[in-house]
């Protein structure tokens, strides 16, 4: 790969600056060991020229260094077929926007069963064995719909007890309309299965944000 070259020559270069970097320190100590001459001199000169050159050696190497983070970081792993993501934009073009690749609307679904329609579909997490199985008998099943209109199938049968009181005797009555005279007996009642049916709409959307789904076919 492209950036596997470029750092090896950038490692390479700089085990060449360290090399010159030793030659240079053994110069120098040389130099202030021995006191300078005419060959000392013309020594500084080619070790001036030795600095240079390691100095363009460390723009190379930092040149070669940021294209190495440039193509990894235009460079990733392949996904494979059948992979789904989230894509945020409304210029989606099937199979042009990126190669191999498709919307997940019901258009595309009538077209390639592979497809799946997920507009309006939120994705729920399965077992790999259970989605070999949706995949033979293309059944892409979901639960779920934006309203639901609730019906007497979604209330069981049930009852309510209610308790009253009667009189009983003959006295006259109090305040509250009962004779002061007689006994009160409590009564109940659970007969009269009555139907109550009134279908109501329940909105079972939550807050979302919409994106368009889309696989990687090919």
């Amino acid at each position: 790969m492209a950036s596997d070259n470029l750092q090896r020559s950038a490692l390479y270069l700089q085990q060449l600056m360290k090399q010159n970097y030793s030659v240079l320190q053994t110069q120098i100590d040389y130099n202030r060991q021995y006191g300078e001459d005419a060959q000392s001199r013309n020594q500084n000169q080619l070790l001036l020229q030795i600095s240079q050159q390691n100095t363009s050696l460390t723009n190379l190497i930092n040149s070669l260094n940021s294209s190495v983070q440039y193509i990894s970081s235009q460079t990733q792993p392949s996904l494979p077929i059948g992979t789904i993501l989230m894509y945020d934009s409304s210029d989606w073009v099937d199979n042009q926007t990126i190669p191999g690749w498709y919307a997940c609307t019901a258009l595309n679904n009538a077209l390639n069963n592979h497809i799946p329609d997920l507009e309006g579909n939120f994705i729920r997490g399965i077992s790999p064995e259970t989605r070999a199985n949706k995949i033979i008998t293309n059944n892409h099943l979901f639960s779920g719909k934006g309203i639901v209109t609730l019906t007497t199938s979604n209330l069981p049968p049930h009852s309510h007890n209610y308790a009253d009181r009667i009189n009983t005797g003959g006295g006259e009555p109090n305040v509250n309309g009962y004779n002061a005279g007689g006994s009160d007996a409590w009564r109940t009642t659970d007969g009269g299965n009555g139907l109550y049916a009134t279908p109501v709409d329940l909105d079972n959307n939550i807050s979302q944000y919409a994106v368009i789904y889309i696989k990687k076919i090919f």
